[in-house]
């Protein structure tokens, strides 16, 4: 590590900034430069409810109850970071912690559609298993929970969502950062549509 310090530093006359980045000429500024990015941080955008998510819950009124989500818990509790391309941090809007993120989503799009009460008699706990992406080669968001109500077998669903991914880790961990709503659109729409989720939400018979 100490040489690699030590060949920095000889390198920082030859360099040229801009925004935190980074331009290093080995050979001297009339050489071929080499781009060194700086150090960043992303964040995804605040979550935005699906409007054919909304419909299809819309639709559920007709079958289910009214539902709240009683808590949800992680695999990881409170984690709020991710690195993209090994290096830059990739947080969630004010650095939310991600099961919160994911309680939130679902229980903004259950209160648009009439389908969430606090007094509500069914409570479902979740549970995020995982939230993680891939931004070399395939841009891809892997996220996965489980849902419990109590006295019946919980159900677990797992959702990837890909997308394209530029070459440049800049660009890349951009690419990540605003696809995150879009994977969780999904991943929400494949909670509502499956069957054992939608069994779960059924008030057990007395």
């Amino acid at each position: 590590m100490r040489k690699y310090l030590i060949l920095l530093l000889h390198l920082l006359p030859f360099a040229a900034y801009a925004s935190g980045d980074m331009i290093v000429y080995p050979h001297g500024v009339g050489s071929h430069g080499v781009y060194v990015p700086g150090f960043r941080t992303y964040s995804t955008n605040w979550y935005s409810t699906s409007s054919q998510n909304v419909v299809l819950l819309k639709e559920l009124k007709q079958s289910i109850p009214q539902i709240r989500i009683a808590g949800f818990g992680a695999a990881s509790p409170g984690k709020t970071t991710l690195f993209c391309r090994l290096s830059f941090p990739v947080y969630l809007p004010d650095k939310m912690a991600h099961e919160i993120f994911l309680a939130e989503a679902m229980r903004a799009e259950l209160l648009e559609a009439g389908l969430y009460s606090e007094d509500a008699t069914v409570s479902v706990t979740g549970h995020l298993v995982s939230m993680d992406f891939n931004s070399f080669g395939t841009g891809k968001w892997i996220i996965e929970a489980k849902f419990e109500v109590e006295g019946k077998e919980p159900v677990t669903i797992k959702y990837e969502y890909t997308y394209p991914i530029s070459m440049t880790a800049v660009n890349a961990c951009g690419d990540v950062s605003r696809a995150l709503v879009p994977a969780l659109q999904g991943f929400l729409f494949t909670v509502y549509s499956d069957a054992g989720f939608k069994a779960l939400l059924q008030p057990t018979a007395r």
